[in-house]
């Protein structure tokens, strides 16, 4: 299977990015900090960059998406509620165009 893994250079998303490696899975990191394993297909995009989001479902067969992404309140973002709605909502209008199925 293919996924795509936001967030997947987090604490969350590089386990599970890790697991499925392990399991046979192609796996695509979508994240702005590079991750520390080399074992997955990286883009580096801000996920509110909807052009670029949109870029990676292009290129790319998707069959499942893991959404990890979030910006945590301890970050102390002005961009809280800007990165985790919206970001949020770009995946799920890729995930709709693109008919992702999980």
């Amino acid at each position: 299977m293919n996924y795509l893994i936001t967030g997947g250079s987090g604490f969350v998303g590089s386990l599970l990015c890790e697991s499925l490696v392990e399991k046979g899975h192609k796996v695509i990191n979508l994240d702005i900090i590079k991750p520390s394993s080399d074992s997955v297909k990286f883009y580096n995009i801000n996920i509110l960059n909807k052009t670029e989001v949109d870029r990676i479902f292009v290129e790319n067969k998707i069959d499942i998406i893991i959404h990890s992404c979030a910006e945590v309140p301890i970050t102390k973002s002005k961009d809280f509620f800007k990165v985790n709605l919206g970001g949020t909502k770009n995946i799920i209008d890729c995930f709709l165009k693109f008919k992702i199925k999980n």
